[in-house]
C-alpha cells in the first residue's frame, strides 16, 4: 500500500535520529510511489514553540518529469 509509515513515529522524541528517519521514509516513499517527479531533496527541521522543539517541518524539492519544472512543498 501507499504511505510512508510516519504515523509510527508519533510520540517519538524530536531528535536528530527521529528527523533522519522521517527524511528517509519520505524519500523512499516518494521514489517508490511518485513516478511523475525527480526528487531533488528532502529536509526535515524541528519547529519550536517557546524554545521547545514541538514538531517538524518537511521540505520537499522536486522537478516534474514532464516539464523539468522545479517545485517545492513544505509540510508542518
Amino acid at each position: 500500500g501507499f504511505g510512508a509509515g510516519l504515523e509510527n513515529l508519533l510520540g517519538e522524541p524530536n531528535t536528530v535520529a527521529t528527523r533522519a528517519r522521517i527524511q528517509t521514509l519520505v524519500e523512499e516513499t516518494l521514489k517508490r510511489h511518485e513516478t511523475r517527479i525527480h526528487l531533488d531533496a528532502v529536509s526535515v527541521a524541528p519547529t519550536t514553540a517557546q524554545g521547545v522543539a514541538d514538531g517538524v517541518r518537511v521540505e520537499i524539492a522536486y522537478r516534474l518529469k514532464r516539464t523539468n519544472a522545479p517545485a517545492r512543498v513544505g509540510l508542518t
